[in-house]
């Protein structure tokens, strides 16, 4: 099991034969004050995936939170892939602090997929809504809904195209922006707002057809980089760290 511990500021680890008696805490990943946002490590989650583990983990410092990432071989020994977050706070309902990641393999996208909370440094209070994984899902059921109707099964096909119809319909009323004419990142409260800041997330609904056409004013945006394209490290078009409108469908 991985921990935070806390007196050394650092995720540590402890094991178990029985889920009661646990063994003294070793450390795995420290603080690294040189890097500027990395004073205080904790929150990890980790994956085990093929033959590697993969740590995800809160970074604090000046008052701000962020999120890094770090491989290694077995449950101890760590490398960060970044000097850098590769997520940190950009939109509005994100405040100061992303914090508290939790990460899942997806087998059939094969995308790893992050639920983050962000907000306030202590504690964060917002959990938010982004357009990629919301489109990633509209396209699983529309792909789904025409392999079934190549089969000849159409009650199949009708169900999964009525769950790409619902899916459409929550993406253009919770994630389009009709001020800013463009898709944008919203907090998930009820009265959450827009983030209004335009990243390239934005423009992946138009790749899986959510909304038909691109227009002028949507092409001049990203000509003119008025669409943010990354954050510090990892662009956010591939972070996929984002929360689903809905889960049932």
């Amino acid at each position: 099991m991985w921990v935070l511990w806390r007196p050394k500021q650092s995720v540590a680890i402890t094991e178990s034969w029985d889920g009661i008696h646990w063994s003294p805490l070793e450390t795995v990943l420290g603080p690294r004050p040189e890097a500027g946002w990395e004073d205080d490590i904790n929150r990890p989650v980790v994956v085990h995936r093929a033959d590697e583990y993969h740590m995800w983990y809160t970074g604090q410092a000046k008052g701000r939170s962020f999120i890094g990432y770090a491989t290694g071989p077995d449950g101890r020994s760590r490398k960060r892939q970044s000097d850098r977050p590769v997520l940190e706070a950009s939109a509005a309902w994100e405040g100061v602090a992303l914090m508290c990641p939790h990460v899942i393999w997806d087998g059939v996208s094969r995308k790893w997929k992050m639920r983050y909370s962000g907000g306030q440094q202590y504690e964060p209070n917002a959990i938010g809504y982004r357009p990629t994984i919301n489109s990633y899902m509209f396209g699983d059921p529309v792909a789904i809904s025409k392999i079934a109707e190549v089969a000849g099964e159409s009650r199949t096909a009708s169900r999964y195209q009525a769950k790409a119809d619902k899916l459409r319909k929550l993406i253009e009323s919770r994630l389009w922006n009709p001020h800013d004419q463009f898709y944008e990142t919203t907090a998930r409260a009820s009265d959450g707002g827009w983030s209004n800041v335009s990243e390239l997330i934005g423009y992946i609904p138009w790749y899986f057809e959510i909304r038909q056409k691109i227009t002028m004013l949507h092409g001049r945006r990203f000509l003119t980089r008025k669409v943010l394209p990354e954050t510090m490290g990892q662009p956010r078009l591939n972070a996929a760290a984002e929360v689903c409108i809905s889960k049932s469908a």
